[in-house]
């Protein structure tokens, strides 16, 4: 990860009440190559409340970033914003004057990632036979209509 593309805070700048900074991260610091179904194109935005408790730096607030994923059911790419509003870090203090912690927030919005991505709950996702986007188009295939019970073919045996 390049060096400017960093969070950090100088421990000097944070008063006894402590201090709230809010900005934006480049989506570079996902470290995510160009995949096919999945972009994160779009800066996080935090909003962080930061103070010094007994030798030690507590941050405290949220981030939150919009991508662009796959739906698991049609494979059609959708927004799905990402949020956590649970940030908290406790960052024991060493003799080093600034605090970096870029990569604690990344993980905090890789962590939110869904498991599984739907892009609304009405998505019909794909015909199982061909392959047809149900959202969209009515499937036309013959298959649907054949039976899918895999016992059919007992039934019809004389015994």
């Amino acid at each position: 990860m390049k060096k400017n593309k960093r969070l950090s805070i100088n421990l000097s700048t944070i008063g006894e009440n402590g201090r709230s900074i809010q900005g934006r991260l480049p989506s570079s610091i996902f470290e995510i190559k160009s995949l096919n179904y999945l972009e994160c194109s779009r800066p996080i935005d935090y909003n962080l409340d930061i103070s010094i408790v007994t030798h030690s730096v507590l941050i405290k607030g949220r981030v939150k970033t919009l991508i662009k994923r796959q739906c698991d059911r049609c494979l059609t790419m959708c927004d799905c914003t990402i949020e956590n509003i649970r940030v908290c870090h406790y960052i024991p203090v060493t003799d080093e004057k600034i605090i970096d912690f870029t990569d604690q927030l990344r993980e905090d919005i890789l962590i939110t990632f869904p498991q599984r991505f739907i892009c609304a709950e009405s998505c019909l996702g794909l015909c199982e036979y061909c392959g047809e986007d149900l959202n969209s188009d009515v499937c036309k295939c013959t298959r649907k209509n054949e039976s899918d019970n895999i016992w059919d073919k007992l039934n019809e045996l004389k015994l």
